[in-house]
């Protein structure tokens, strides 16, 4: 059960009414959640006095909510038995308020600030097998678009399967394809373009840059922490081959957190020769390589009609437009 207002997820258990059978098995259920704040009312036959027990039962992510307060009595329910006997049931009935978790945003920023630390202590440049003889009339361009790694579609209902997992798998397994495609051309730079909605949402609570929810696998800093990861094993193997530049491209889905990962590749990268992370902040970006330059632009509502664009590409690239 997900609550629509707060995206919490919930055991099948823990919302709906009573069924037939004893209480340890059908417990009664209310759920209520606004904003921060949820109740929740119980009735169980298992002894719930403290906070641990009331965690138990209550069956709530506890990633998402902690308790806030909670009351309960108890009582005795008199049966009888199959052999006619009777005897008595003691049940507890418990009402729960619980308060949504505050995010650690210090504990994130330390995170990500000890993988760069432990990760980018001044690399020596890389040593090409071509050397100087290496041509650099080519250039491999590598354009991932809209992976949307973080949401969430389900086979019956969308006609595929969609996840993080997969998200990552097929866009490791593209990388690798065009790169093996490739192998009979010697290339001076490779060219990753990242962003183009790569993530999915662009927010805490799941929205797009423009605030529509979303169906999502896993929390925002999940999301951006397997991005960061797999965009530093993708330029780490690529560099390799040859230099590479990272243009950041925002998209509608991921106009904050796409810059925010580029801020994060470019402090990991900040100190390697080989690897340049362009983070301006103007949404479109522009690549020259000999007498071709390349302009990216994710193509959003917000962004300009692809008529316009050529026009603005001379305005914004005066010299490389002339040359």
């Amino acid at each position: 059960y997900q609550c629509k207002s707060c995206g919490g997820w919930f055991s099948k258990n823990t919302v709906g009414p009573e069924t037939a059978g004893t209480a340890s098995n059908s417990p009664h259920r209310q759920f209520t959640c606004s904003g921060d704040k949820a109740e929740m009312s119980f009735i169980t036959d298992v002894k719930c006095v403290t906070v641990q027990d009331v965690i138990s039962k209550a069956e709530v992510d506890t990633s998402i909510w902690e308790v806030d307060r909670f009351v309960c009595n108890s009582w005795e329910m008199g049966y009888k038995t199959k052999d006619g006997e009777t005897d008595t049931q003691p049940l507890w009935q418990v009402k729960v308020w619980f308060t949504k978790k505050k995010v650690d945003t210090d504990a994130f920023i330390s995170e990500v600030i000890a993988k760069m630390q432990k990760h980018s202590p001044s690399p020596r440049p890389v040593q090409y097998s071509s050397g100087a003889d290496k041509p650099s009339r080519y250039m491999l361009e590598l354009d991932i678009m809209d992976l949307h790694l973080g949401k969430l579609c389900w086979e019956p209902e969308t006609g595929n399967n969609w996840d993080l997992r997969i998200a990552k798998k097929v866009c490791d397994n593209a990388i690798d394809e065009l790169v093996d495609r490739a192998s009979n051309y010697e290339y001076s730079r490779v060219l990753l373009p990242t962003g183009n909605d790569l993530l999915h949402i662009d927010n805490l609570i799941n929205e797009t840059a423009n605030g529509t929810r979303q169906d999502c696998e896993g929390r925002a800093h999940k999301m951006f922490m397997l991005a960061l990861e797999m965009l530093v094993g993708q330029i780490d193997f690529l560099k390799q081959l040859a230099p590479v530049e990272v243009p950041v491209v925002p998209g509608n889905h991921d106009l904050m957190s796409s810059f925010h990962l580029g801020v994060a590749l470019h402090c990991w990268y900040h100190n390697d020769p080989d690897v340049t992370v362009d983070i301006e902040p103007i949404r479109r970006k522009y690549v020259r390589h000999g007498k071709v330059l390349i302009g990216f632009c994710h193509g959003g509502k917000d962004d300009p009609k692809m008529s316009d664009l050529p026009l603005i590409m001379s305005v914004e690239r005066k010299e490389d437009w002339a040359e």
